[in-house]
């Protein structure tokens, strides 16, 4: 039973690796780009995605192909949490507000938005892209 697993060479997080894991046991790291085909064992049929503290999990079975792509809501998100925090950075100076301590209240949340959605939310999605069909096997 093998097991395809590709990443696409999209521009996201590119200095950071995946790693692939079967039973909580990481199989291989992959960098954007590369693909991987692995065995898998009989007791096995899930297959986890991992990178920083964020993890998605597939169900997997045999003839599969894994694409991990983009999550482009994602990226919007961290777009716009750093758009807050240098929003924040350039009005602090005009004292729109009344007490300096919104300015510092409402900066940090939009650090630890920021940094939550970096690492803990994953910014990618899993598909699969081909199941094995044993119809095509017997033709």
């Amino acid at each position: 039973m093998s097991v395809k697993v590709h990443r696409s060479a999209q521009s996201f997080s590119s200095l950071v690796n995946i790693s692939v894991q079967l039973d909580g046991v990481t199989i291989d790291r992959l960098e954007p780009g590369e693909s991987m085909t692995f065995e898998l064992p009989d007791h096995s049929d899930r297959l986890t995605i991992k990178a920083y503290f964020s993890k998605k999990d597939i169900a997997v079975s045999d003839g599969d192909v894994i694409e991990v792509v983009r999550n482009t809501r994602i990226m919007i998100y961290k777009i716009l949490s750093r758009m807050l925090i240098a929003g924040l950075i350039i009005v602090t100076p005009f004292r729109i507000a009344e007490s300096p301590y919104i300015i510092v209240a409402l900066m940090i949340c939009a650090v630890i938005l920021s940094a939550y959605i970096d690492y803990f939310v994953p910014n990618f999605i899993l598909t699969k892209t081909q199941e094995h069909d044993e119809n095509r096997n017997m033709a």
